[in-house]
């Protein structure tokens, strides 16, 4: 028994009506999107069919009949109407499925409980962008977000500074960010591969750095910085403040030569005694 979907409003004009009843399937798919599908269940499943010159809901018609099968879709699809012929004997369903649909504009998607949607092909059409993220030596960088603009659709890059990501159709730019980069939003369009090159971000770029010897920012720094947060040294349980960055900065080393409280000699080189 096929479950008819209501006309929410009167329409008159073509372009309003094609509207409404893309925003009616697009529900339904989001609705139904929970629902696992069991692949076991469908091949088991098996008509027998010998139909000339029917419509398409008429032969779908013919298949609940013979199966558990129900299908759902709008009476607003006119294609349901076309005239088609079909032959299948002890055939699985979904062969006869891909036949019935192969050359249609609609196209079918299997959900548990023997449930099948009819829908637009267009609606379950998606593209797939592919490419690679680059800085602007050229080296590949790795762990870079890109995000369907406004969704939480995403992929990250790989350790080649290449992507792959399934995009819906109407889907119009892709969002690129990476921690000290400057985001990127590139547009869509026709393209199936995109290729960026990411700048370092100008905020990042002028932040100050306090040094032992003053303060420069860090665009203009040739040496190397560590830094060891607040929050790591107080876990210590320690006395002296020298001991707390004790093995938590690359390059300095930190000795103690006493255990007496408030005598600990403690010293603090950086790469090497000479400093």
């Amino acid at each position: 028994m096929k479950k008819k979907l209501p006309n929410l409003i009167p329409v008159s004009k073509s372009g309003i009506k094609k509207l409404l009843l893309t925003m009616k399937l697009a529900l339904i798919i989001v609705f139904l999107s929970v629902l696992q599908v069991s692949a076991n269940v469908y091949s088991q499943i098996y008509v027998n069919l010998d139909i000339q010159d029917k419509s398409i809901r008429e032969v779908l018609k013919a298949i609940e009949q013979q199966s558990q099968i129900r299908f759902f879709y709008s009476d607003d699809l006119l294609v349901m109407n076309d005239r088609i012929d079909v032959k299948a004997e002890n055939r699985n369903i979904i062969g006869v499925l891909d036949d019935i649909f192969s050359k249609s504009s609609l196209t079918y998607k299997a959900y548990e409980n023997n449930l099948i949607v009819i829908v637009p092909r267009e609606l379950l059409q998606q593209n797939k962008i592919t490419g690679s993220v680059t800085g602007k030596d050229g080296a590949p960088l790795a762990g870079v977000n890109v995000v369907v603009t406004g969704s939480a659709l995403g992929a990250i890059t790989d350790i080649n500074g290449k992507y792959s990501i399934d995009i819906p159709k109407e889907s119009k730019s892709l969002t690129f960010s990476f921690i000290g980069m400057d985001s990127q939003e590139i547009s869509i369009g026709i393209l199936t591969q995109i290729n960026v090159t990411m700048a370092e971000s100008a905020i990042g770029l002028n932040e100050v750095v306090v040094v032992g010897y003053g303060i420069q920012k860090k665009v203009n720094l040739t040496g190397s910085i560590a830094t060891v947060s607040g929050e790591e040294m107080i876990k210590r349980p320690v006395t002296n403040a020298g001991t707390m960055i004790q093995g938590l900065m690359p390059g300095v080393q930190v000795t103690q030569n006493s255990g007496e409280p408030g005598n600990e000699g403690v010293s603090i080189r950086i790469r090497g005694t000479g400093t």
